[in-house]
């Protein structure tokens, strides 16, 4: 989880939508026991993908 925090919070943007967007599509199509189409499509805002994936990996991050 440390690795994928230093990828997602460090000064390199490409890397940090990179991350954010495997780490919001992967908490899209797990965190349903039906895909919702129209919940993935969020992913492809870099906006909400980057700031979904901090929020969620700051909640996991800070309780390690």
């Amino acid at each position: 989880m440390s690795a994928y925090h230093r990828r997602l919070t460090g000064s390199d943007t490409n890397v940090q939508l990179e991350c954010a967007r495997c780490w919001t599509a992967w908490e899209m199509c797990t965190s349903r026991l039906i895909v919702d189409q129209d919940l993935l499509k969020r992913v492809e805002s870099d906006i909400w993908a980057i700031q979904f994936a901090k929020i969620e990996a700051y909640g996991l991050y800070s309780a390690a």
